[in-house]
């Protein structure tokens, strides 16, 4: 059974890192926690590329697809509000200050138990 998270995603993957017997449930679990926070962080980073007159296109080309793709996506998460430029860099600060803390983001490392396939 699968233990309960920890308040910090960041802590919890530490925790994963250093057991010797992490369950793979905990580390989907994990995982999907980090994809929310990326998507959130995505969908932020692609409202302030609007705001400043970014095109479809240009955002596109930065998440390695197409146009087309992209707007599909995002064009109606992105309409409505427009991101304060300076909100926008304080949460690019706060995912860099994150990173630089935890090098595990650098080379992802999964638990030695998940590594071996046990």
């Amino acid at each position: 059974m699968a233990a309960p998270a920890p308040d910090n995603p960041w802590e919890e993957w530490r925790e994963l890192l250093a057991s010797e017997s992490a369950e793979p449930l905990d580390v989907l679990g994990a995982l999907a926690r980090f994809q929310r926070y990326f998507a959130a962080i995505e969908v932020e980073a692609i409202k302030a590329a609007r705001a400043r007159g970014d095109t479809w296109d240009e955002i596109g080309r930065a998440l390695g697809t197409t146009r087309q793709a992209v707007w599909q996506r995002y064009r109606d998460r992105t309409k409505t509000t427009k991101m304060n430029r300076r909100t926008f860099q304080v949460l690019l600060e706060a995912l860099a200050a994150q990173v630089n803390e935890d090098q595990t983001l650098r080379a992802v490392k999964l638990p030695a138990r998940i590594a071996k396939g046990q």
